[in-house]
């Protein structure tokens, strides 16, 4: 796939001719080139198919492909009408709850239509036949919710979600969103409540780290101003408002004396990256670095500007030198792989 795509597609096709089972070659040709990225000669290898192969399953299958390789070269609204073309034609069932859970994930997440999106998860999370993919149409359905504002169905779903069995993953992450809506709407002792109830259930699950940074926070400075300032930022952040949870968190760095001064100093950077303010980013490790020299996040802070300088700077130097930090001052850090993985690329580059 590295070297002569072409050529590989060309094997594909003969293999495919002397193969009794038509089409399965180049399915999955097409397959390999979306799976690592390569989705213009996806797109190619799936019109091949379409034009000469007319087994019908198969046929769905390629659609779907081909759709979700528009979506990686950013042609949201085509593939929204290929999906909703296999949506309507196949017959093939896996293939159809695929469709509109892609195009829900196109609506919600490229295109920002919330509502075309819930139209889309609604049509999974409610119907009988789909078990576990009603249950993640149902937890998309919530969290657009929560972007939105309306958290009383949020928490609907949520408790439906939470007391299911099938899926433990999806069980921890209603808890703690069920958490997150109570710091959101500043019911500081109920979102406490909900973070020891995940870190106690879920001790080594995915959120437990959140959970526990927001138990620091809350339980530091629990009802004064900062509290309400972290909690409208995180909240503008998982809306998708991140000008507005920068400008927020800014306000909150300005409250020097406030027992989350650390974790606003952090996560101010943090925010930073995320609006792709690389400059701010790096200033404000910088002034972490100081303040906190043994500070809680430290090792998340040299990552960062590292990672900042080698990918958005084009500082491959500067970035040696911090991963090389890393590596020797914080040995037990989890970034320590991850840290590993940039040494090499920069050597190789």
């Amino acid at each position: 796939l590295d070297n002569n795509l072409t050529a590989a597609f060309e094997n594909y096709k003969r293999a495919d001719k002397l193969s009794p089972l038509k089409g399965d070659f180049i399915y999955g040709f097409t397959g390999l080139c979306y799976d690592n990225g390569k989705y213009e000669m996806a797109i190619q290898a799936a019109d091949y198919y379409l034009a000469h192969i007319q087994n019908e399953k198969g046929r769905s299958r390629v659609n779907l492909l081909k759709a979700k390789s528009l979506v990686g070269l950013g042609f949201y609204l085509q593939a929204v009408e290929l999906l909703d073309n296999i949506e309507k034609t196949s017959s093939d069932a896996f293939c159809k709850v695929d469709a509109i859970l892609t195009a829900g994930e196109i609506y919600a997440v490229n295109l920002k239509d919330f509502e075309a999106a819930k139209d889309k998860f609604a049509r999974i999370a409610f119907g009988k036949r789909y078990n576990f993919f009603s249950m993640i149409a149902k937890m998309r359905l919530a969290e657009i919710n929560i972007k939105t504002g309306d958290f009383s169905n949020a928490i609907s779903l949520l408790d439906e979600l939470e007391n299911q069995e099938k899926d433990k993953d999806l069980a921890e992450k209603a808890v703690f969103l069920k958490a997150e809506i109570a710091f959101f709407t500043y019911d500081f002792k109920k979102a406490i409540k909900g973070y020891e109830r995940l870190a106690k259930l879920y001790s080594s699950g995915y959120y437990v780290n959140d959970c526990l940074d927001r138990l620091r926070v809350l339980k530091a400075v629990e009802n004064d101003t900062s509290a309400f300032l972290i909690a409208d930022a995180i909240r503008s952040r998982y809306s998708g408002n991140i000008n507005r949870a920068v400008a927020i968190l800014e306000k909150a760095a300005g409250i020097s004396y406030s027992g989350a001064y650390e974790y606003i100093l952090f996560n101010l950077a943090s925010f930073y990256k995320t609006a792709n303010m690389w400059e701010k980013a790096i200033r404000a490790c910088e002034k972490y670095n100081t303040v906190f020299p043994e500070g809680l996040y430290i090792d998340r802070s040299i990552y960062l500007m590292a990672e900042i300088y080698f990918q958005r700077l084009s500082q491959p130097e500067k970035a040696d030198t911090l991963f090389k930090k890393l590596l020797s001052d914080y040995p037990t850090s989890p970034l320590i792989e991850k840290a590993r993985l940039y040494l090499n690329k920069i050597k190789s580059s």
